[in-house]
């Protein structure tokens, strides 16, 4: 009885390790052409251009971290340079457009857009860089996307807020 459980033994460690079939080689997939770099550069000059037809001069855009509204340090050295800008190139209003990525609803990526748009016109303020008079505030939520939303590292490119002179 010993001797048939190793022989059962040992023709099941056989089975299992025999070689079924021959192994599947991987298919090697076309290589893609590469790009020349005259295609790259018109490629370049083509994003160039369409960028330039939508952004006027005097135009800056300050980036936000998901779901926040908050100046941080880094973000507030960047508005003290944008209003010193503005005010060296004698500008007396602006137009604040906050923006947002997707969020679960319209209304929350509304609130939010709104809530960056006024902390940075209340950054301004405070600097007294502008007035609250010469300062028009405005939120757009996600309606008017910078990059598409479904890469999720062009994402922080919607998460804006855009600062446009007035002359």
């Amino acid at each position: 009885m010993k001797k048939v459980r190793v022989l059962l033994l040992l023709l099941s460690v056989l089975f299992m390790f025999s070689c079924k079939s021959a192994p599947k080689q991987k298919e090697e997939k076309p290589a893609e052409p590469e790009k020349t770099q005259e295609q790259e550069v018109v490629k370049e000059e083509t994003d160039k251009k369409a960028e330039e037809k939508n952004m006027p001069d005097d135009y800056y855009t300050v980036y936000f971290a998901p779901q926040s509204y908050q100046i941080d340090q880094f973000t507030a050295q960047i508005l003290k340079e944008i209003g010193e800008d503005l005010k060296a190139k004698n500008v007396e209003k602006i137009v604040i457009y906050g923006h947002s990525a997707k969020l679960d609803s319209q209304k929350d990526e509304d609130r939010i857009a709104l809530q960056r748009a006024i902390a940075v016109a209340s950054y301004f303020q405070k600097m007294k860089l502008f007035d609250a008079n010469n300062i028009i505030v405005e939120g757009k939520g996600a309606r008017e996307p910078a990059r598409n939303h479904s890469e999720i590292t062009d994402r922080f490119k919607n998460r804006r807020v855009e600062i446009h002179s007035v002359k």
